[in-house]
């Protein structure tokens, strides 16, 4: 009976660690590369039409971060000596 009880709290104990794991992991991504802005258009109730061919979303053109790759509207990007960032975060002046 001890034994059994032992091995499911290690067991809880090690479920328990590997979900905190995985929040800090996916926050810690959340808050260093602009995914708030992704993550809100993905669970916002608008459609979006892509059109690949001419680069644009809606009719707006989408740039790519020069700091992690991420298109974004160009409306919505922040630009600094020509390049173009997903968040301000990413521009050169705020980024560490």
């Amino acid at each position: 009976m001890r034994l059994l009880f032992t091995i499911l709290l290690i067991i809880t104990i090690w479920l328990t660690l590997k979900l905190i794991f995985r929040a800090c992991i996916f926050f810690f991504f959340l808050r260093n590369s602009g995914l708030k802005n992704l993550i809100k258009t993905l669970l916002s109730k608008q459609t979006i039409n892509i059109n690949p061919s001419s680069n644009t979303i809606d009719n707006q053109k989408i740039v790519k971060c020069a700091n992690c790759e991420l298109y974004v509207p160009e409306v919505q990007a922040y630009q600094y000596n020509g390049d173009f960032y997903c968040c301000k975060e990413h521009a050169p002046p705020f980024h560490k």
